[in-house]
């Protein structure tokens, strides 16, 4: 499992890297809105909405919403939407203590509010990567980058070393050296980036 991931990951960077690198801006939108429409589908797996039916109707949604937001990601209501977003996920990061006190036997809460915020969030995440892709490509493959080595190593540390659970409740599979692995991984990426932008 963990060699399978780890091939898949090389093969979707090297990918991600090709298209930043050797296209141009519509290409990339489409790419990270792929990804994204595909996050759309597994969004909805978070909810007691994950019919079939109801998941490709969430996807088309969200990818109308891209495709709106193409033509419209210089006017005000955009940069409205990041602001929202930034501050929607910093009260997720609050309520999810109090998501974490619930029983086991007790019935899933919250669905429509997830549902909404899928429809915020992952807009704002194209969008964002998007503008980071205008200012500089590189700065749009060193996010991901940042994204997918704390997620390759937080799995890897977390598979082989971990022992103490980070939220049973929220995330059973999670473990605190799985999350000191990734934060590990990703301050040694930041600096041996650091460095070599330093040499240049």
């Amino acid at each position: 499992m963990i060699k399978q991931r780890f091939i898949s990951g090389v093969v979707l960077a090297l990918s991600m890297l090709l298209v930043i690198l050797y296209t141009n801006e519509i290409w990339v939108a489409l790419m990270l809105a792929v990804l994204l429409v595909i996050g759309a589908w597994e969004w909805l797996g978070l909810t007691s909405y994950d019919t079939p039916a109801r998941r490709i109707y969430f996807a088309a949604f969200i990818a109308l919403i891209f495709l709106i937001g193409w033509f419209n990601q210089d006017l005000a209501v955009a940069r409205y939407w990041l602001i929202i977003a930034v501050a929607l996920w910093y009260m997720v990061m609050v309520l999810l203590a109090f998501y974490e006190t619930a029983h086991s036997h007790s019935s899933p809460r919250w669905q429509p509010q997830i549902l909404m915020l899928g429809l915020i969030f992952l807009p704002a995440a194209w969008l964002s990567m998007l503008k980071l892709y205008q200012l500089h490509p590189g700065w749009l493959f060193y996010a991901l980058a940042l994204c997918a080595i704390a997620d390759s190593f937080a799995y890897l540390s977390g598979k082989t070393l971990g022992k103490h659970k980070l939220a049973p409740r929220l995330s059973p599979g999670k473990t605190m050296e799985g999350v000191l692995g990734g934060m590990l991984a990703v301050l040694m990426f930041a600096l041996l980036s650091g460095w070599i932008l330093k040499m240049e």
